[in-house]
């Protein structure tokens, strides 16, 4: 059995976003040519800190209220990073009172079982427009097609959102290098691993499978290694979320390299 243990600990080795390492090995692993072999992550260990507001994507907040007696509206573009819906009532509140001296237009209230978010109106005449493809209102549940949401009397003044997606990470994909036979989307990939977050942000995600999964190994000469974070659609993760001067997150794996034999 062979054992790695990869981290991005080390920059010469490591992307800017903190995703993708790519380690030469000297001297490197000759395998058996006469054999087959097969890899398998028995623990990774990863911090949840994966943007859920990127610059440029979903990073405008737009909303219409009075201000010297004429409806205004207004366009704040949130900073990228990750957060909480409390975050992004901070973030709310602060643009309100940058702009009409209000902090209190809109209170965000989830529902946490049903995965709804509700936005209540505190007054009659301030709106929400949901419109664009780079609006942060789509993690809240809230589409495009929505439009501009305002109270609504019936409903006490509040607007539901469904289905919100402050965490649009569903799954974490290990892709390695040099062994395929998995798959992503009916598609053969080289995942060699998949875990799910399931902490608070900035929590610790840690992976140990009760049962190896093995995926066959491709190569018998592994002279270099490239190990890579992604999403469940193959976007690469963002470990530094906050500042490109910023050092990203860490995360660590250890594979193991086993021949046919004790692949069980």
């Amino acid at each position: 059995m062979i054992s790695l243990f990869v981290s991005n600990s080390d920059s010469r080795y490591t992307s800017n976003n903190g995703s993708t390492v790519t380690l030469p090995l000297n001297p490197a692993i000759i395998l058996d040519p006469t054999k087959k072999y097969y890899a398998s992550a028995v623990e990774i260990d990863v911090v949840y800190c994966f943007a859920n507001i990127f610059t440029g994507k979903n990073d405008k907040f737009k909303y219409s209220e009075m201000k010297g007696g004429v409806l205004t509206a207004f366009t704040h573009t949130i900073s990228q990073g990750i957060y909480t819906w409390r975050a992004l009532q901070d973030e709310i509140n602060r643009c309100t009172q940058t702009d009409v001296q209000n902090n209190g237009l809109f209170i965000l209230e989830p529902d946490t079982s049903t995965s709804h978010m509700f936005i209540h109106f505190m007054t009659t005449t301030c709106k929400i427009d949901c419109t664009g493809s780079d609006n942060m209102m789509k993690i809240l549940g809230y589409s495009a097609t929505d439009g501009v949401i305002g109270p609504v009397a019936y409903k006490n003044n509040y607007a539901e959102g469904s289905n919100a997606q402050l965490n649009n990470i569903q799954n974490v994909l290990l892709l390695a290098s040099f062994v395929s036979g998995s798959y992503k989307n009916a598609q053969a990939g080289n995942v060699l691993s998949s875990l799910t977050p399931d902490v608070e942000p900035y929590s610790t995600v840690l992976f140990r499978p009760n049962k190896c999964i093995y995926v066959p190994v491709t190569q018998n000469v592994l002279d270099t290694m490239t190990f890579q974070l992604v999403d469940q659609d193959l976007n690469m993760l963002n470990l530094g979320v906050h500042d490109e001067t910023d050092p990203p997150e860490r995360w660590s794996a250890r594979i193991i390299i086993v021949d046919e034999d004790h692949a069980t």
